[in-house]
């Protein structure tokens, strides 16, 4: 999974290789958005 944020001030770009086994891919990326995306992007 790869996210990258374009803004004037700010470039980055950055991935998430791995995730739990116990977790779907499904519950994985739900989790991952939840902790990333705060609305300040």
């Amino acid at each position: 999974m790869k996210f990258q944020i374009n803004n004037v001030l700010i470039d980055v770009t950055y991935s998430y290789q791995t995730k739990p086994e116990e977790l779907s891919e499904e519950e994985a990326l739900r989790l991952v958005e939840n902790a990333t995306i705060t609305g300040r992007e």
